[in-house]
């Protein structure tokens, strides 16, 4: 929905969904996906404070009771 692209709804909404349901995530876009892949990368390196491993187009990350 590119009407509501840059807003930060969608970044607000993945935080919430990672601070509901704790765990291992893995996160996964079409490679030729490119704002996919720009959003997940920023989104969860902003949530993770750098904290994630990468391997594209796969995003891991750990998330635990007290954020990671």
């Amino acid at each position: 929905m590119k009407k509501y692209r840059k807003e930060g709804i969608g970044k607000a909404v993945a935080k919430q969904i990672f601070n509901l349901h704790k765990g291992q995530w893995e996160v996964y876009q079409l490679e030729s996906n490119k704002p996919a892949q720009i959003f997940w990368n920023k989104t969860i390196d902003e949530y993770t404070q750098g904290r994630c491993f990468v391997a594209a187009p796969l995003l891991v990350i750990e998330v635990t009771s007290t954020g990671l």
